[in-house]
């Protein structure tokens, strides 16, 4: 529902507790009943601690145990990016990220996106998806199955972006700010785009703080 312009990428970042040989709870992300939308865990950063384990659910798969060790990550506070980890776990039912500890934690950080796009009768030939009787129409008209089974559809994602996005790119703009933050709400910056224009944010950083300075990032868009 977050998501308004597909394909778009929505930004997660939690702390949370961890009770000795359990899940944390709640769960950082359970998705149910997806419709319409195809969704892909992705660029996901955890602390690197051996006694950590990600359990991630996508449909009826997931993260095999063999790979899913926090230990086995590159750190938050690394110099290396966390997001060299990244891999994407593409769901159209389900999709479920959790963290499981072996001893207590507290204030376990982590951090995680999620892309949405419009799920497409490409995508539905691709993932067996029945269509409705107007797409199985579509797919006769235009041949869309065909083009699946070549491998020409549906698009990779990045491509997905370049044609949504980059084509129409004006320009790009690095914006930074050193402030102080206070226990009441401040406003970083407001920007408005010129008539006939569109403004995308792709990328955010703040310095890293701790759970007790319950620093929280809010980010509205046109009537969010």
């Amino acid at each position: 529902e977050r998501a308004k312009s597909p394909p778009e990428l929505l930004p997660e970042a939690y702390f949370t507790d961890i009770t000795a040989s359990q899940e944390a709870s709640p769960p950082i992300l359970d998705l149910r009943r997806i419709s319409g939308k195809l969704l892909r865990l992705s660029e996901i950063a955890v602390e690197r601690d051996p006694q950590v384990e990600l359990r991630i659910k996508n449909d009826e798969t997931g993260l095999l145990s063999a790979y899913n060790l926090a230990g086995g990550f590159f750190n938050l506070a690394s110099e290396i990016s966390p997001y060299a980890n990244n891999f994407q776990m593409l769901a159209k039912d389900r999709l479920y990220y959790n963290l499981f500890a072996t001893a207590a934690k507290t204030a376990f950080r982590t951090s995680f996106g999620i892309w949405a796009q419009n799920l497409t009768v490409a995508d539905k030939l691709k993932l067996g998806i029945p269509l409705t009787n107007d797409e199985r129409a579509l797919d006769a008209e235009l041949g869309v199955s065909k083009s699946v089974e070549k491998g020409i559809l549906p698009l990779p994602l990045e491509q997905q972006i370049e044609r949504e996005y980059r084509s129409q790119l004006i320009s790009e703009e690095t914006h930074g700010r050193t402030m102080a933050v206070t226990a009441t709400s401040q406003i970083v910056e407001t920007i408005y785009p010129k008539a006939g224009q569109f403004l995308v944010l792709t990328k955010i950083a703040a310095t890293p703080g701790s759970a007790d300075n319950n620093i929280r990032i809010s980010i509205s868009r046109d009537n969010d």
